[in-house]
């Protein structure tokens, strides 16, 4: 009895100790965990005081101190978004603001909205961009002697297959330096002034090597445009709203999409007439 009782014993021992090892072996490291949470609020953990002395400090260094108090407010309101009701540092005319914003979370000011239009047309020209070419594949091919149906031939012919893919993934590479050189705003006006012009470009080519050179360089623009576009989009937006208008970038695009196949088909039983190239359509 007493020895059945001792291995009773000894089989409860071995399965807790088994439990703990396994407890162990599952619990999080203390090391990622801290990494996730600055992942997640890079301020959690900051004193007020360094708080206040670090919006400071950002506004001096970029010419904005007689905004110092804004970004000394806006850092302690950043740690703990919800906790600014006991913030001393704000007026009862700031708590309120912040009241308003999270009750009426589309009351936003007109810039944003104005900042949302443009948004959008950037995305649905992007999508223009990559549809409307298929239309354009019907009469440019025979014009420049490209048969992209031959199974023989010579391959670089038919490199203006190529061309936007190609860029637009060089282009993406080009998407930091351009916005640590010029800014969100200096970079989609610059890469959409060169998708602007290589579309005009385009249309007067007379040779597949000329409509390459096209190609190539409008994937230079939508490429850094369709990487910074939705980053300044969600710069811009409040974190109640912010994933919608985020969102809006593919939604805009598919609808540019849509408008490239149309202008497609309104353009389909244009004649073609002698232009730029010098062919005769039948």
């Amino acid at each position: 009895m007493a020895s059945s009782h001792a291995s009773l014993l000894e089989k409860e021992l071995i399965q807790k100790t088994e439990f703990q090892r396994t407890f162990v072996e599952q619990a999080p490291d203390p090391s990622t965990e801290n990494i996730n949470a600055k992942l997640a609020n890079p301020l959690a953990g900051l004193s007020h005081d360094k708080l206040i002395a670090d919006g400071e400090a950002f506004a001096k260094s970029h010419n904005l101190g007689h905004l110092s108090a804004l970004f000394q407010k806006g850092a302690l309101v950043a740690q703990d978004p919800l906790a600014f009701d006991s913030l001393p540092l704000l007026t009862n005319e700031d708590k309120e603001v912040l009241r308003h914003e999270i009750a009426n979370k589309w009351d936003q000011p007109k810039m944003l909205y104005y900042l949302v239009i443009l948004c959008s047309l950037a995305a649905a020209v992007q999508g223009m961009d990559e549809s409307v070419i298929n239309g354009a594949n019907l009469f440019f091919a025979p014009q420049f002697g490209i048969n992209p149906k031959a199974s023989s031939g010579d391959p670089s012919r038919n490199q203006w297959l190529l061309g936007l893919l190609c860029c637009a993934v060089l282009g993406c590479w080009l998407t930091e330096p351009l916005n640590k050189a010029f800014g969100r705003r200096g970079t989609i006006f610059i890469t959409a002034t060169i998708s602007f012009l290589a579309c005009i470009w385009q249309g007067v080519t007379n040779s597949w090597p000329h409509l390459f050179v096209a190609r190539f360089v409008l994937g230079l623009g939508i490429g850094p445009k369709s990487a910074t576009v939705p980053v300044y989009a969600a710069e811009c937006a409040p974190p109640p709203i912010r994933g919608a208008l985020v969102m809006m970038w593919q939604m805009w695009t598919a609808f540019g999409i849509m408008l490239g196949f149309v202008a497609d088909v309104a353009f389909f039983k244009v004649p073609n007439t002698p232009h730029v190239t010098g062919s005769t359509g039948d």
